[in-house]
């Protein structure tokens, strides 16, 4: 077979998260980008971590109160 093979989206996106998933050495990971990736997946352990280290919002603050 003749021609150029290109990555699927999904094979490059896969390749993506990996390097992006590989720390330097000196590096600490970012699990709060892993998380809202994961989440963006649509994985649940994902969403309810990110929802326990996210801050309860205050509504009186934003205007949204009674």
């Amino acid at each position: 077979m003749y021609g150029t093979w290109y990555p699927s989206l999904e094979e490059q996106r896969a390749a993506e998260r990996h390097l992006r998933r590989e720390p330097f050495p000196d590096e600490e990971p970012d699990w709060h980008d892993e998380l809202l990736e994961l989440a963006a997946e649509g994985d649940v352990d994902a969403l309810l971590a990110l929802r326990r280290e996210l801050p309860v919002p205050d509504y009186d603050e934003l205007g949204w109160g009674d």
